[in-house]
């Protein structure tokens, strides 16, 4: 007969309403209502008494009841019954364990009469499901000639074990479809008496199921360890008596939207978290827009072992105390790169902190922590405007891109007011108590504890701290993400740098530290004195970055990040059309400025005497306006009326002004450069004419 019991992962069905077993809590059963989406908390005893009422009734994993399945022993014939144990017995020594399932082909060939791989997987994937020997039993024959073929169910199982158990993640859809690819490929090859015959979608999901190990499948994705949890149910849990000797980190995505700012847009945080094992009392958290790193870590570290005076100064609505805060003995992180890298460990050996890591896919071992952000979630995230809640089933329509509001200081201070006032204050009926009196209680119980905290809060900042960049100090002193830090003392250090280099850009970088937290100011590296230095903020303020509660450096980036796109955003190609703008007006000017010189020479050069005019002109312009005479001619014969008509014309120029002549050369030198040459209009250059 089957078996079950209130373990993780059991299905049930009360009044018609299906439910899962998330866990057991002290004689309690948390529930998971799959019809409504909620978690509910049943006493056992209801329970059990639902069932004997029959208003209780388990499932299978498929949701189906086994009833119409198994078969009483007592209607059946003896061979059935008979049938049902041989199968029992031949598949018992894999159920066991005792035969590896590397060693199964080979334990088949030893059995008589044979039995073949698909059907031992077909019982023992009965058995699995219902473990009744029952199922074992034969059923009657169907319709004679609908049975799978070996070769068909072979090649089925060698798609399940390639496709199912890779990790990703392929549909039915995807495996018959390269089933039947791969039935043509093989069909090609063959015969038409030889082909293999495609079997139907509802066969090959019907084969499939059979021979696919769940279990196997599950493992690959969700791990062993969380595997077995759900399978088997929780393990014993770690038992602490005293604070700070076990503390928890984990982080995990917000399920709410905050606004930037600067941007107006809204993003998804990360939220870094530690608890105290022992009470439940928050120690600490981070919330950051970027990847939780080694760095996201230790700011988280360091909230948790300051002292938490700044409450009611800068939260006036919280009205409890925030009174956890001290070294913890044992920090416990899951099997994490960034939790394991030497940035992490090395800050916990400086205060000498043990650092534990899980197992993979260890979660119950850091149960506390799980449970504290699930607290978180249904008491006061999935409460928030912009929301994304847990899933998509609760999101429903919910537009939480549109209903996002809340920026990430406001965020700090409600985290500050729900840990505080609500989960340090509300009675744990695990541990029968309020988390602050079971603090309180715990520091009382162990009068040695007294919360050691180190010699000064800077010491403490600068082991924790996680910001590192390497800055010159400039007469404002240093930039961190456009904003400068200043002070006295910084002044100081750069005039000692200055008078070591005896030249002020030649100065070097300083190392600079700060808290990702906090950047109110930061610490600077006096290699003189061998001291950090702090140096504070001079334009937040001008920024309408509020200075009155802690500054992340999130912010900072946020508003350098929209001032440089705003820079970015100007038209690069803006400069070069201006110059060119300017080249042309340059040129304008120049073309008139050369006109107007051009105009004055020439203006000067009529006021120089005759033998002046011709300055500039080469001796090659003047022979071209010369006339070539005849070479053997003795004498040239000039009819008289030519003759008169020529004298005529040189008495006229003659008679002109020395203003009048010169536009007369000047038209004569313009049309040197023509093919024709008016003769007339030459002047004699002293030659004489025989009448």
């Amino acid at each position: 007969m089957s078996m079950f019991a209130f373990l993780a992962g059991t299905k049930l069905m009360i009044d018609e309403d299906r439910y899962i077993v998330r866990r057991e809590i002290n004689g309690a059963i948390e529930l998971e209502n799959l019809n409504y989406n909620k978690i509910e908390i049943w006493d056992k005893e209801h329970l059990l008494e639902k069932w004997n009422k029959e208003e209780l009734v388990f499932r299978n994993n498929d949701w189906r009841s086994s009833e119409s399945e198994i078969r009483d022993f007592s209607l059946l014939d003896i061979d059935s019954v008979n049938e049902a144990k041989r199968r029992y017995k031949i598949i018992k020594p894999v159920i066991d364990g005792e035969i590896l399932p590397a060693e199964i082909k080979s334990y088949l060939d030893t059995i008589e009469p044979k039995v073949s791989k698909t059907t031992f997987y077909e019982w023992k994937s009965r058995w699995e499901k219902y473990e009744d020997i029952r199922t074992l039993v034969k059923k009657k024959p169907g319709p004679k000639n609908h049975y799978t073929k070996g070769e068909i169910v072979e090649l089925i199982e060698e798609l399940v074990n390639e496709f199912q158990y890779s990790g990703e993640k392929f549909t039915d859809e995807h495996l018959f479809s390269e089933f039947s690819l791969r039935i043509e490929e093989i069909n090609r090859f063959r015969d038409d008496k030889n082909k293999i015959k495609i079997v139907s979608r509802s066969t090959f999901y019907r084969r499939k199921k059979t021979i696919e190990d769940k279990f196997r499948k599950e493992e690959i994705r969700l791990g062993k360890v969380e595997t077995e949890l759900r399978k088997k149910g929780s393990r014993k849990e770690v038992v602490i008596t005293k604070p700070l000797e076990r503390v928890e980190i984990d982080w995990t995505p917000v399920d709410v939207l905050l606004i930037n700012p600067s941007t107006l847009k809204p993003e998804r945080p990360w939220l870094v978290y530690a608890i105290d094992k022992a009470t439940g009392h928050p120690l600490g958290f981070y919330v950051t827009f970027k990847d939780v790193n080694a760095s996201a870590v230790k700011q988280c570290l360091l909230h948790s072992i300051m002292p938490k005076t700044y409450l009611k100064k800068l939260y006036p609505l919280i009205e409890n105390d925030w009174v956890a805060y001290g070294k913890p003995s044992e920090v416990v992180f899951d099997n994490s790169i960034i939790n394991e890298s030497y940035d992490v460990k090395d800050t916990c050996q400086q205060l000498n902190i043990n650092v534990h890591f899980c197992k993979v896919g260890a979660g119950y071992q850091k149960g506390t922590i799980e449970r504290g952000f699930r607290t978180l979630n249904t008491t006061w995230i999935h409460t928030l405007k912009g929301t994304t809640f847990s899933n998509v089933y609760e999101k429903g329509l919910y537009d939480s891109v549109g209903e996002a509001c809340i920026t990430m200081q406001t965020f700090i201070y409600m985290a500050h007011l729900v840990m505080v006032d609500v989960i340090a204050n509300s009675y744990d009926k695990r541990r029968g108590g309020k988390p602050k009196d079971l603090w309180l209680k715990g520091l009382v119980n162990n009068p040695l504890l007294q919360l050691p905290i180190p010699q000064s809060k800077k010491e403490l900042k600068l082991i924790f701290m996680s910001g590192i960049d390497y800055r010159k100090i400039q007469n404002k002193g240093v930039v961190i993400e456009n904003e400068y830090y200043n002070s006295k003392d910084l002044m100081e250090l750069r005039a000692n740098l200055i008078n070591e280099v005896k030249h002020e850009k030649k100065i070097g970088s300083v190392k600079v530290r700060y808290d990702l937290a906090d950047m109110r100011s930061v610490y600077v590296y006096d290699k003189f004195k061998k001291i950090y230095i702090q140096a504070n903020n001079t334009s937040l303020e001008r920024k309408e970055i509020p200075t009155n509660l802690p500054v992340y450096l999130s912010q900072l980036e946020l508003d350098s990040s929209v001032r440089t796109l705003g820079a970015n955003k100007d038209d690069v190609t803006n400069l070069a059309k201006t110059i060119r703008k300017v080249k042309e007006l340059t040129n304008c000017d120049k073309k008139k400025y050369n006109q107007q010189k051009r105009n004055l020479e020439q203006l000067n050069k009529r006021d120089l005497p005759k033998s002046y005019n011709y300055e500039g002109i080469s001796s090659m312009g003047l022979a071209e306006l010369q006339i070539e005479s005849p070479i053997e001619a003795d004498t040239i014969v000039v009819h008289f009326d030519e003759q008169k008509e020529r004298e005529n014309k040189q008495k006229k120029y003659a008679t002109k002004s020395k203003k009048e002549q010169l536009q007369d050369e000047e038209t004569m030198i313009g049309k040197s450069n023509s093919d024709y040459i008016d003769l007339d209009s030459l002047p004699d250059y002293g030659v004489s004419f025989k009448k």
